[in-house]
């Protein structure tokens, strides 16, 4: 069984939690599943575009009709507007990134939706392009701060495209498109090392059925309310 990046920061946060979710299909507290709808939504319409409609050389204008149009398909108009809204700011935001990037990698199209793994992990890249050695994880988050969840998904990635192609990329890029902000994050080996120890212990839990309580994260654990449920 492979492991991905948000399965290890659910782990390295607390094993418990991480059983909670992956093993008892427990939402975190104050969930709401229509907040991810943005997300991917623009994720899908990005890889269509990829897969289906690349044209090399459009321009900007042609770039953002097409994108809406793949998101307006199949969008649910039971969501708010402000849903569409920002799905829409941030795929017109893409389609700038596009247009530069494409003259970058001389209008070859880049790989989208790539997965990436070895014996233990795994991972979903959104672009890559071998060439230009350029990875890039798409976010809709408003906040461009780099987490440390981020930098653990960042080397992940990194060391996954290093492992399959025998390559040595060390840059990862983030691109934040409600910002239009891209930001890098430089491969980190102390970091994939850890990775790559998390992992383990993951399978040994899974083997085990021992998945320890981290007590001194409980008050901010998404997860605390099932714990007081089990305890009744």
């Amino acid at each position: 069984m492979r492991v991905s990046q948000s399965q290890i920061n659910l782990y390295r946060f607390c094993p418990y939690a991480y059983k909670l979710h992956y093993l008892d299909k427990c939402e975190p507290m104050n969930f709401k599943p229509e907040l991810f709808e943005v997300g991917s939504r623009v994720h899908d319409a990005i890889n269509r575009y990829y897969e289906e409609f690349y044209k090399p050389s459009i321009t900007l204008p042609k770039l953002q009709a097409l994108l809406y149009n793949i998101l307006r398909k199949d969008w649910d108009y039971t969501l708010p507007p402000e849903f569409l809204k920002k799905a829409k700011q941030c795929l017109d935001n893409f389609s700038t990134f596009e247009i530069v990037e494409m003259v970058r990698r001389d209008y070859e199209k880049p790989f989208s939706e790539v997965a990436v793994y070895d014996k233990n992990l795994f991972g979903i890249i959104d672009y890559y392009h071998p060439r230009t050695s350029r990875v890039i994880d798409f976010k809709t988050s408003v906040s461009t701060s780099i987490t440390n969840d981020y930098k653990v998904q960042a080397s992940l990635y990194l060391h996954l495209v290093n492992s399959m192609s025998n390559r040595k990329v060390e840059k990862f890029y983030f691109y934040f498109l409600p910002a239009n902000k891209l930001v890098e994050v430089p491969l980190d080996e102390n970091l994939v090392e850890e990775v790559k120890i998390f992992a383990q212990k993951i399978q040994l839990s899974l083997k085990t059925h021992d998945f320890p309580k981290v007590e001194t994260r409980c008050k901010s654990c998404p997860y605390r309310y099932y714990c007081k449920i089990l305890k009744l």
